[in-house]
Formats: structure tokens, sequence, C-alpha cells
């Protein structure tokens, strides 16, 4: 079906060269306008196609979200943004200053919650129905077969940032040259032998010339910026048990999420009319 649609897709560009007004595809009865695939396409310098791609998933979302009948309420949207505004040590009525200070429509943004919430549902809902536990034989086989992702440095080079103040803090990791009065930085090198696991996770999953997240410690919040690791070891098995155990589930998580709607793709019914060059 997917060879029919590009062979579709290519005769209707050749067709209609140029057009950018009136309904491009439908699927499974929902509209996909030409408009609607050059907005996508020019927002996010991304081709057509591409863009005709990630519009063809929404649309099957929303059929999954009506067959499984999924619903999120404006109670549970305006809970979710209480929550993102205090995470961020800002009122409801600050956080909204702070969208529209930065252009953002505040009504847009809560439908973009409302859908991403939707969506977040109608995965855990597909990986309950469709994902089968991972069992201690997978754990070890994983974790023989891809030892080189659990590899644990001794030492880690960063420079640690603290401040009292979280938005302050927030400030200097999105502008590290800036000048915030308030943050303490300090060159380190940690060894981690002395770390808690949880500490550990977040450093060695830290790309190098990167931050990690924000940390509370005692009366102070901290970040990293890593520098280097050193000293890669290999760990046993049962040291990195519950890392591996994520990893693998995230897997085939991926995997029964994209066998579902690889799936319903088949089954959908896509009609293609015309489509913008």
């Amino acid at each position: 079906m997917k060879k029919m649609f590009l062979l579709s897709f290519a005769a209707a560009c050749v067709l209609n060269a140029g057009t950018v007004d009136g309904i491009a595809l439908t699927v499974n009865g929902k509209v996909i306008t030409m408009y609607e695939i050059v907005k996508l396409s020019e927002q996010n310098k991304i081709s057509r196609q591409e863009a005709i791609e990630i519009l063809v998933e929404k649309k099957l979302e929303e059929t999954e979200l009506a067959k499984q009948n999924i619903k999120v309420d404006d109670f549970d949207v305006q809970k979710k943004i209480e929550q993102i505004a205090s995470s961020n040590g800002l009122s409801l009525s600050d956080f909204k200053s702070a969208l529209l200070a930065r252009h953002i429509n505040y009504m847009d943004y809560k439908n973009e919650v409302k859908s991403k919430m939707a969506k977040e549902r109608l995965l855990q809902k597909i990986t309950y129905q469709k994902f089968a536990p991972v069992d201690e034989k997978d754990l070890k086989l994983y974790f023989e077969n891809n030892k080189q992702e659990f590899a644990t440095p001794a030492k880690i080079e960063a420079l640690q940032y603290s401040s009292k103040d979280k938005n302050a803090l927030e400030r200097a990791v999105l502008s590290p040259m800036s000048n915030e009065p308030s943050i303490a930085k300090e060159e380190v090198v940690i060894d981690t032998k002395t770390l808690d696991a949880s500490l550990l996770y977040v450093l060695k999953n830290t790309k190098d010339g990167s931050f990690t997240q924000i940390m509370p410690v005692k009366d102070r919040f901290v970040a990293f910026y890593i520098k280097d690791k050193k000293e890669f070891g290999a760990p046993e098995f049962e040291s990195v048990r519950n890392e591996v155990v994520e990893k693998l589930s995230g897997k085939k998580e991926e995997t029964a999420i994209k066998d579902y709607f690889e799936k319903a793709k088949a089954s959908a019914k896509i009609k293609v009319i015309r489509l913008p060059n």
C-alpha cells in the first residue's frame, strides 16, 4: 500500500504543481489540506513527503483515539499546565505572562498540551495491550549483546553550576556564557564509585558538552556541565540491572507502538486527491 501511496503522490505532484489550496488527501475520511502540508513543510524545514507522513500519522492517531474512546477533559489539561508552571517556579498567571512574552498564544499552548496528553494515553493503552514483559533470560541476553551501552566511567570531569535561585540556574543553563551573579561555578572530577545509582545514571547518560537536568541538593539547586568521561569499565549485570530493564522495555514498547501503527496505516482508507509540489 505504501508503494501505491507514493506513486499516487508523485503523479498528483505532476498534475497539480504549484497548487496550494483545497483538499490534498483524506485518511479514514479525515481531511488533510494542501495548505497544512505546505505550512508544516516550511515551518519545520522538511520535505513535502515528510510533512505528508507526519499529517497522515496524526490522522491515524485521531482515528485510534476515537476507537479507543480516549478523551482528555479541560480540568485535566488545566491541572497539567499548573504542574508545568509550578515545576518552573511560576504561578499560572506568571506562566501565562511568560508564554505571552515569547509570543505563544495560551489557547494554542493549551490545545497542544491536550493533544500530547491524549497521545500519551493512547500510547500507554497500546503498550498495555500489546507489550510483552521482559523476562530474566531476555535481560541477560540483551546485556551480553550490548555491554558497551552500560559501560561505566570511573571518573567524570564536569563544571558544577549551583545556586539557591532555580530560575537563575535555568537561565545559566540556557546561556552558559552569561554572567549570573548568584551562580557558583566549580571545576570538579567526580569519582563514580562514591555515587548513588540514580545520580550515576544521570551523569553517565548526559552527553559530553551538555548539561544534566537541574537537581535539588540540600538548600541549593545544582546542574553539571559534562566535559569528559574517563576510564570506562564493563559493569556486572546486577549493578546495572534496572538500567537494562529500562532500555529493553523501552525498545519493546517502541516496537509494539510501531507495529500497531503500521497495521493501522496498512488498513487505513487513504485517498489522494491532489498535492502541492
